[in-house]
């Protein structure tokens, strides 16, 4: 069931706003933004109000409660994809791939004998694995974890790793990314 906290921030999110353009554009401050959207406090009438305003739609809006989300279907022909030019692996972005997102969803394929480094992540978040198929070793912060098809892997993206197909067949896996750049708007 939905509650104005968790229609709130569905709302917010579809109009990709930020925690800091909504309040911006409704005069209520990030932090209270935050704490209703997280179910903390309920708003006065006034800040609902508010609210509303500053995502453009009415207050009974807000309160029935029928709001719908937003769902989005990709069909592989409108996927972004891309080719590292140098090694040939293949990254198939799954989910939308909107900078606002809090997750992103990508399908990779490596070639054999294929390397990957990727670079600590600024903002923070986490790391899924999620092997399909064939084998890949992923080395984080200096620990090597050999993982086969079927095999998970999940880690902070506070340092670097790398991923390695070290064997003669192509491994196919898929990386989830859980952005926190929005947790962090929502806690200060």
């Amino acid at each position: 069931m939905l509650n104005f906290g968790t229609q709130l921030k569905s709302m917010r999110k579809d109009n990709s706003f930020t925690l800091q353009d909504l309040a911006d554009r409704s005069k209520v401050s990030k932090s209270m933004i935050s704490k209703v959207e997280r179910g903390e406090v309920q708003p006065t009438i006034e800040v609902a109000a508010r609210l509303a305003k500053g995502l453009s739609v009415s207050l009974s809006s807000m309160l029935t409660f029928d709001y719908l989300p937003r769902v989005e279907q990709l069909e592989p022909k409108d996927r972004v994809t891309d080719i590292d030019p140098q090694t040939k692996a293949l990254s198939e972005m799954i989910s939308g791939g909107d900078e606002h997102e809090e997750l992103s969803w990508i399908k990779k394929v490596y070639p054999p004998q294929t390397t990957g480094v990727a670079w600590p992540a600024a903002e923070g978040g986490e790391k899924y694995f999620y092997v399909l198929e064939g084998e890949i070793d992923v080395i984080v912060a200096g620990e090597r974890y050999e993982l086969h098809t079927g095999d998970a892997l999940f880690f902070d993206m506070t340092c670097g790793y790398q991923c390695e197909n070290k064997t003669q067949k192509s491994a196919e896996f898929y990386v989830v990314t859980k952005h926190l750049r929005e947790w962090k708007e929502d806690t200060e």
